[in-house]
């Protein structure tokens, strides 16, 4: 379905519109619903979530995610929403598996389990065997699914329009765009194609892990709305450690280091890390699963993001005001002073705690939270890596309640400081800054031109700049980093304009100059580069 056109799906869904409003004013939202600013109560928002079904059930547990908008109490409270329903008839799951796989399923299955092993909102999971004996978990959406959402998706679209017409102290909150933002996640989440590729992808930058296994994707047996995957047999990663309280240290930080990397070094995290998605078996191989869920940040991200925590954790609040302002998007209405006034109160205030006592994921959304309060808008990258360090050191904490998170943390720092400044990467960034240079100079005579007619005409006054995310809070280092690149680039050329008109002797001075110039150019050029890198 298409998100523009949800005034039609309105039309379409006056029952299920009449059903939901009743539901929301049993549960207290009859004064929102009149355009009062009387707010539900965190029980009353998650029981309401609970009886309108799927679709709602799936909103609640995107909202507990975002720390940056809702009050601690509504997130504790909308994390007990039960991901469970009922299963369904073990005919209509066959059905809906011989329909994607075209095929009978006693053909495609040696032998298949009807009771699931788990039903969830979305999907439900079946123990098989394949025909050559592997044994595999089948992963097999609920019919009738795109209906409902289709619905539901047009019904809070329609009410968080309404909310922020008739409420003021809503606007702030933006809902229709959390409403868009729901409704792509929710899409993606209903591709298990999306799923199967964050599984190769996953597999392939962490096959070098050692007693680390991410079970395939079986090819033949998987299409958009059913998966199978190999299938490994252990225990629950708190069950295990619950056997072998022996284990629980090494295994805490096996957990952590691997989470540290697929941020910080591939770019790409598991974004659930539940003690259910980790199972153990008995020779200690760690088995990884679900991959449903999956965020993703670019390189630049990574290096801001190390420099916001080890700030944080060092007390340096310009350093972690300055990264924080560089991963969100500071618009016009935002108030960048407050934002770093109260992030160095809020470092303060940290420093007091025990080191021990410390939670990246808490310290990660208090700051998300704080920069909403002051019109900054957090990049869904953060706040999902947010919620998954939150989820992963409960979990930490049930292994071993003693592990320091932050020490482990700083195990990793000098491997992804010595990947920053290695010679490859910074080949890489020469690269990317050959690139932005030559697209600059040639888009600079078309871009002089234009400022130059606009002069002409007197009309220079008109022209305006759209604040960028990461351009305002860098004007001062760009001049600088512009200027050293002007500057190395120059000696550079220089030197080596004198060494092709010189002689291949020693005496000529030409050929000596050229030499000094091109190599004080070379080493300007990879000073700025690590200077731009330690965002001097």
């Amino acid at each position: 379905m298409r998100f523009a056109s949800a005034p039609r799906e309105w039309l379409n869904s006056t029952v299920r519109f009449g059903n939901v409003l009743t539901v929301l004013a049993k549960h207290g939202f009859a004064g929102l619903l009149r355009g009062e600013e009387h707010w539900p109560t965190p029980v009353e928002l998650r029981e309401a979530f609970e009886e309108l079904g799927v679709v709602f059930l799936k909103f609640g547990q995107v909202l507990s995610t975002r720390g940056d908008l809702l009050p601690r109490e509504y997130i504790a409270e909308l994390e007990h929403l039960q991901d469970r329903l009922p299963p369904e008839d073990p005919q209509v799951i066959r059905s809906t598996i011989e329909s994607e796989l075209s095929d009978n399923i006693k053909r495609l299955f040696r032998s298949f389990d009807e009771e699931p092993l788990a039903a969830a909102t979305i999907a439900q999971v079946h123990a098989a065997v394949l025909p050559d004996g592997r044994d595999v978990v089948i992963k097999v959406q609920r019919p009738g699914l795109d209906q409902r959402i289709a619905e539901d998706l047009a019904v809070m679209a329609f009410l968080a329009a309404t909310l922020d017409a008739l409420v003021p102290a809503a606007r702030g909150y933006d809902a229709p765009s959390i409403v868009r933002e729901f409704h792509m996640t929710l899409l993606r989440e209903l591709d298990f194609r999306r799923e199967a590729h964050n599984i190769r992808r996953f597999r392939s930058v962490l096959e070098d892990v050692e007693r680390l296994t991410i079970p395939a994707v079986i090819e033949t047996h998987s299409t958009s709305r059913v998966i199978t995957i190999e299938r490994a047999h252990g225990e629950r990663l708190n069950n295990y450690v619950h056997a072998h309280p022996e284990a629980a240290n090494a295994l805490a930080r096996r957990v952590l280091h691997l989470f540290l990397r697929q941020v910080f070094r591939e770019g790409m995290f598991h974004a659930d890390p539940h003690p259910g998605n980790f199972l153990v078996n008995d020779a200690g191989m760690l088995f990884l699963y679900d991959f449903g869920m999956v965020g993703e940040v670019d390189a630049s991200e990574r290096e801001t993001m190390i420099d916001l925590l080890r700030a944080t954790v060092q007390g340096d609040s310009r350093t972690a005001a300055e990264a924080y302002l560089d991963l969100g998007y500071v618009g016009p209405g935002a108030d960048r002073q407050a934002v770093r006034d109260e992030i160095s109160i809020f470092l303060r205030d940290l420093r007091e705690q025990p080191v021990s006592e410390l939670s990246v994921g808490r310290t990660l959304e208090s700051l998300l939270r704080l920069g909403s309060r002051h019109g900054v808008r957090n990049p869904g990258s953060l706040l999902l890596l947010a919620r998954a360090f939150i989820t992963l050191e409960a979990v930490i904490r049930q292994l071993d309640p003693e592990l320091n998170i932050l020490e482990v943390f700083g195990e990793e720092l000098p491997g992804l400081t010595r990947k920053r400044f290695s010679a490859s990467q910074m080949a890489a960034d020469a690269v990317d800054m050959a690139r932005n240079i030559d697209r600059l100079v040639r888009q600079a005579p078309h871009d002089l031109r234009r400022v130059l007619r606009r002069l002409n005409e007197g009309d220079l006054g008109a022209v305006q700049v759209r604040e960028h995310p990461s351009v305002s809070g860098e004007r001062e280092r760009a001049v600088r980093l512009i200027i050293r690149t002007i500057g190395s680039g120059f000696l550079t050329i220089a030197g080596a304009v004198m060494i092709v008109g010189a002689e291949l002797s020693i005496t000529d001075w030409r050929l000596l100059l050229g030499v000094a110039l091109l190599g004080v150019g070379l080493m300007g050029m990879a000073a700025t580069g690590v200077l731009e890198k330690l965002k001097w």
